[in-house]
């Protein structure tokens, strides 16, 4: 589970350029009793005492990666497997029981700090007396939900947990499309020849083009409750030269032509265009959320 507030953070970078100052270069891990019971982390029952303490991994190229090359994310691995710890993780060896283990949590500080999310275990583990916990590598994933396309999940990922410069557009174009397909290649069960890609099929000719929009935090305002929307003036498209065929999704590319899709979604209203007809989405229309 990824946090509110984490996923607030990860919207307000991508869309509206909205600094993250305090995002983390160290991660912390907790060992977690009791699970969250709300997205915001309330519920949780940490481990306390007897020898404990969390563990912190930093965000670098050394400790994350991809689950089987150890590499960046690439080729939508990101929404495919999510991002991996490449070393095991120890912590310090129990004076007395710390009890029953059932998640692990992601921190923004030793002790105290934000609540950033939490993976739970396959199954409980109870850490007696004198014994050590660790997580083995490639055991703890964190993957990222949404309608972001694989290659935005990638960048994402990367950035958060490899310090690798996240290279959001400074504009966005909206692309209006008429299907919108997922698909996974297995080439290998799990191997690094796996791929994870969306299909876009986007409008053309008739005069079509995408529409800019640009990525500041005026046109897209702070997140709340893990969404967002477009704002300020209604985005008109050029005037259709013939009939279109009828737009039921759209896509926020980095670029006004080609270029990668960062976002893809369902239109709240279908658009069927004939000649002279002008297509416009509202400030509000475009309604991008992490679940």
């Amino acid at each position: 589970m990824n946090s509110i507030f984490t996923r607030n953070k990860i919207l307000d970078r991508v869309f509206g350029r909205i600094s993250w100052t305090t995002k983390p270069d160290t991660i912390y891990l907790s060992l977690l009793t009791t699970g969250p019971s709300s997205e915001s982390g309330e519920g949780i029952v940490e481990v306390a005492g007897n020898g404990y303490a969390r563990v912190g991994v930093a965000a670098n190229t050394t400790n994350w990666g991809d689950q089987d090359s150890g590499n960046a994310l690439a080729s939508g691995r990101g929404k495919l497997y999510g991002m991996v710890n490449k070393l095991q993780v120890t912590w310090a060896r129990a004076s007395s029981t710390w009890g029953e283990v059932q998640h692990i949590g992601f921190h923004t500080a030793a002790s105290g700090g934000t609540y950033l999310g939490s993976v739970p275990l396959a199954a409980p583990v109870l850490v007696a007396a004198a014994s050590t916990f660790r997580i083995a590598a490639g055991k703890l994933r964190f993957k990222l939900g949404a309608a972001f396309t694989p290659y935005a999940a990638d960048q994402i990922l990367n950035w958060l947990f490899r310090g690798v410069a996240l290279g959001e557009p400074a504009n966005y174009h909206v692309a209006l499309g008429t299907a919108l397909t997922e698909a996974t290649t297995e080439n290998g069960a799990g191997t690094s020849d796996d791929t994870y890609a969306v299909t876009f099929t986007e409008l053309s000719g008739g005069a079509y083009a995408r529409r800019s929009i640009p990525n500041t935090s005026g046109r897209w305002p702070n997140a709340a409750d893990a969404a967002k929307s477009n704002a300020g003036a209604t985005l008109a498209f050029t005037a259709a030269s013939g009939t279109w065929s009828e737009a039921l999704f759209y896509a926020l590319y980095d670029a006004s032509t080609s270029g990668n899709a960062w976002w893809a979604g369902a239109l709240t209203t279908p658009l069927s265009l004939v000649n002279t007809d002008i297509a416009e989405i509202a400030a509000g229309a475009l309604v991008v959320s992490i679940d």
